[in-house]
């Protein structure tokens, strides 16, 4: 039983290694960082941070509002207190307004806000960096494992000759 799990081993271990392909831990780690898709999704994350930096300029600059209307309205006559109103006559009443808001003084809050923006953007870089060596890690912790593997394989082949 022990010959045939043994030997079974054996040649799994050899027929996934016959299929792999040699590569220093440098080639693996420029191949990571070159292709790995979680690299562009935490770039992405820090130009939405980025985004809020505009927002916090944009919300305290200058405002122009226009408001127009129209809409029908019946013929009144008369004064404010006394007053009658003819339903078969029929005008137009048109209203309109135009507003500025520029806020002069907002009692820090601009400052505030645009340090937590740039915040926001740190922590997005440092979760960058985070995630980075994340992967490197990963990608070491594998590669020596393959080495550790393969040694363990030599180590047992040679371990089997000797027994034959």
């Amino acid at each position: 039983m022990n010959k045939i799990s043994l030997s079974l081993i054996l040649s799994l271990a050899t027929s996934l290694c016959a299929n792999a392909t040699e590569m220093g831990l440098r080639d693996a780690l420029d191949r990571v960082s070159g292709q790995n898709l979680e690299f562009a999704v935490e770039e992405y994350k820090i130009e939405q941070a980025k985004t809020d930096i505009s927002r916090v300029k944009a919300e305290f600059n200058p405002k122009l509002d226009a408001t127009l209307g129209a809409g029908p309205i019946n013929k009144a006559t008369g004064d404010s207190l006394n007053s009658t109103e003819d339903k078969n006559r029929w005008g137009a009443l048109y209203i309109g307004s135009i507003e500025f808001t520029w806020p002069i003084y907002s009692w820090g809050r601009k400052g505030d806000y645009l340090k937590a923006a740039n915040a926001g953007v740190e922590v997005k870089e440092q979760d960058k960096k985070l995630k980075e060596l994340e992967i490197k890690y990963n990608i070491k912790k594998t590669y020596f494992g393959v080495l550790y593997a393969t040694s363990l394989l030599d180590f047992v082949k040679g371990t089997k000759e000797d027994l034959s």
